[in-house]
């Protein structure tokens, strides 16, 4: 529907994960957070797609806000996940990790909160705690490797980033 918000939301995604236009995905998701701009649903997404174009800041500050419009969301460790990432780009790395273990342990079947421990850990030279959340990753998803990950950042510097702490931390090619 051309009037509903949630679904642009996920249309926005969609166009900026498989199309990788992200020009036309903003511009759908800031028009989904226009007409519902109390949708924590909604905030978390667009929040995700400005981790996607490497805007951390406005990241953080969609990810805190669909958490105070939704304390007790059922999905609250994606928003914390999310915080995860953005800190990461921001290179503040404690807070990062710290993120990244509450989103994993809110959600701990979703690969990319353990994707952020395992980076989180290795830039934090935690050696250990990257390569017991690599086992993780393994365990739920045992055919996972480094180079079946999908890009899906503007900007490649991140996503390569982010594959070389996974190797660090022992996962596979």
């Amino acid at each position: 529907s051309r009037d509903e918000p949630t679904t642009i939301a996920f249309a926005a995604q969609a166009v900026a994960w498989l199309g990788r236009d992200f020009d036309t995905a903003l511009a759908a998701m800031e028009r989904a957070v226009r007409m519902n701009p109390n949708s924590a649903h909604i905030i978390m997404r667009s929040a995700w797609l400005r981790i996607w174009v490497q805007d951390p800041d406005r990241a953080i500050s969609e990810f805190s806000r669909a958490i105070r419009l939704s304390p007790v969301d059922p999905e609250i460790g994606f928003s914390l996940g999310g915080l995860a990432y953005a800190y990461l780009m921001k290179g503040e790395l404690e807070t990062a990790l710290e993120y990244a273990r509450r989103s994993a342990h809110e959600v701990p079947r979703w690969l990319p909160a353990w994707t952020a421990v395992v980076v989180a850990a290795i830039r934090n030279d935690r050696l250990q705690e990257a390569q017991e959340a690599a086992q993780r990753i393994l365990q739920l998803s045992p055919t996972y490797t480094v180079s079946s990950r999908i890009n899906v950042f503007r900007e490649v510097e991140f996503h390569e980033m982010m594959a070389d702490a996974l190797r660090k931390a022992g996962l596979p090619e």
